[in-house]
């Protein structure tokens, strides 16, 4: 028995995140700098792929077959990992809207 294993709960936060509103969405560049991607949009997760729509603008898209997704340790949150349409390895967090 190992309990210090690491569990993929991605189905399940995708399950949760999904419709969820966002403040902002950012990734981090090659050199390590955060940039922000959009602000005011929302967190759509479709049978093959995650979407971020901000103001009405599509900046992050990722299929889901290969999608990890976990929130952040506030629930402030969620970090989404996927593959893009080219194949590369991309990163996003996504700050939710507060109530």
């Amino acid at each position: 028995m190992n309990i210090f294993r690491k569990r993929d709960d991605s189905a399940k936060v995708l399950a949760k995140i999904n419709k969820k509103a966002i403040k902002y969405c950012s990734a981090r560049d090659d050199s390590g700098e955060e940039i922000i991607l959009g602000k005011k949009g929302a967190i759509n997760v479709f049978d093959n792929e995650i979407t971020i729509v901000c103001d009405g603008t599509l900046v992050y898209r990722c299929r889901r077959k290969n999608a990890k997704a976990f929130e952040l340790m506030s629930l402030g949150g969620a970090v989404i990992t996927g593959d893009d349409e080219n194949g590369k390895r991309v990163t996003v967090t996504a700050y939710y809207t507060t109530p």
